[in-house]
């Protein structure tokens, strides 16, 4: 799970670069007639509230696997023991 908080982050970062790129070499036309780059700032606004509300669960998921990675199975020192 933490590789998957880290992937969608590491996802959303990208886009959000690329989406601030959009207009440097090509002209852009908003379908709705609202200028390209009040959209653009919008998208970027969205990526970053969305990166920041996954920021909690994303530690949520570090602090288990923390926890989780100092539990391990114990040997039976009587290997005829039945459970």
């Amino acid at each position: 799970m933490t590789e998957l908080f880290d992937r969608t982050d590491e996802a959303l970062q990208v886009l959000q670069r690329q989406v601030e790129h959009y207009g440097d070499h090509r002209l852009l036309a908003d379908d709705e007639g609202a200028d390209p780059a009040t959209r653009i700032a919008e998208i970027t606004a969205r990526l970053s509230a969305t990166r920041a509300a996954l920021a909690p669960a994303r530690q949520r998921v570090r602090e288990y696997r923390s926890a989780a990675a100092h539990l391990s199975v114990a040997i039976d020192p009587d290997p005829q023991a039945q459970p």
